[in-house]
């Protein structure tokens, strides 16, 4: 699932750290596509997930992949960010 919404957003990194910091799950800090961004792994009845969320061109982007098998999940993001494109 991939959802965007259009800003403009003046405080990305305030926002991204915000959701890090929250508790909700164990967000990291990384690089995607070049961009400040945050990811948690994330296990609920029996489906492994993946969330990434990260700003590019006033565009907020939330990103959740998911599958039956954390291998699975692992695939998948490692094919997601190797063929993502961004608006």
């Amino acid at each position: 699932m991939i959802t965007l919404k259009k800003g403009p957003f003046p405080f990305e990194s305030s926002s991204l750290n915000a959701i890090k910091n929250s508790g909700t799950f164990n967000y990291i800090d990384i690089i995607f596509k070049g961009k400040k961004a945050i990811i948690a792994d994330m296990e609920l009845d029996g489906q492994y997930s993946k969330h990434i969320g990260f700003f590019n061109k006033n565009i907020a982007y939330s990103i959740i992949l998911t599958s039956h098998s954390k291998t699975q999940t692992d695939k998948l993001y490692s094919n997601f960010k190797t063929q993502f494109k961004m608006l």
